[in-house]
């Protein structure tokens, strides 16, 4: 049995697959994107948030923390918070556990519908994916994984036998200005794209959704957005691509982000 550290079940999401979808995010990404919307799904450790605005000067964090000039992450001040202003990101689950949710919902799901693994990235734990996936195929419900496809080839064959659909991130079709918006190029990012459509081609599954974030000043460019349909060209008449979607840009990372800055300050 494989555990994971989850930092979110979000049940009844209608936005990250076909039908009502329990999503199950993961902590650990091996990007970082300026960005990013859910910073706290960095880490692969669970992390204390702060949100300094919730506060209501209780007094219950000081009286439980064993020293406040060192702050270890323990979670001590979040478990007597009563206002939510110090909140603990993450939980090592196991793959038991996860599942036991996503049956919760599974008389919602219908036909469509189902689980769908998000992060972070949640192949930064491919054994955990592939098992959760496995059993969910097993009890014939839908399964989908969301991910920007940069990790080790390995981690893409361990869950590809069970996924009935795969969205894929391409966010930056320029190496180096991928490398400057995401830490990272987009090297090995092409190669799994190109690899999973492939398999898919080979297979007929996994579908694949293609989504682009429309970040302004970085992704939402008319040359980066032509660059990358004419990367996805040589595909789009096989009928593995099933979707390709813009994602409209929100800013809700940014409270995280300022949260998580605050909890680990041990000033």
């Amino acid at each position: 049995m494989s555990e994971a550290v989850i930092f979110n079940i979000e049940r009844a999401s209608l936005h990250d697959g076909p039908g009502v979808r329990t999503v199950v995010y993961v902590k650990g990404c091996s990007l970082n994107c300026k960005w990013c919307h859910n910073p706290e799904g960095i880490s692969p450790f669970p992390q204390l948030l702060r949100y300094e605005t919730r506060c209501i000067g209780c007094g219950r964090c000081a009286a439980v923390c064993p020293d406040p000039a060192r702050c270890s992450q323990c979670g001590k001040c979040a478990a007597v918070c009563p206002a939510e202003a110090r909140l603990m990101c993450g939980r090592t689950m196991t793959s038991d556990e996860v599942f036991a949710h996503v049956s919760r919902d599974r008389h919602y799901y219908g036909t469509d519908g189902g689980l769908t693994l998000s992060g972070g990235e949640c192949l930064t734990n491919p054994d955990f994916c592939a098992d959760l996936l496995r059993r969910c195929r097993g009890s014939g419900i839908h399964t989908a994984i969301e991910s920007a496809l940069f990790v080790p080839r390995a981690a893409v064959d361990a869950v590809l036998p069970w996924c009935d659909l795969f969205i894929a991130d391409m966010k930056i079709a320029d190496t180096e200005d991928h490398r400057r918006s995401t830490g990272a190029p987009n090297t090995l990012i092409k190669a799994n794209l190109e690899y999973l459509f492939e398999y898919a081609v080979r297979h007929k599954v996994p579908k694949i959704w293609i989504r682009t974030p429309l970040i302004p000043g970085e992704t939402d460019g008319a040359e980066n957005l032509a660059a990358i349909e004419d990367f996805l060209e040589p595909w789009k008449d096989s009928g593995i691509i099933e979707k390709r979607e813009m994602l409209e840009y929100n800013n809700l990372g940014e409270a995280k982000r300022r949260a998580l800055e605050s909890g680990t300050d041990k000033s």
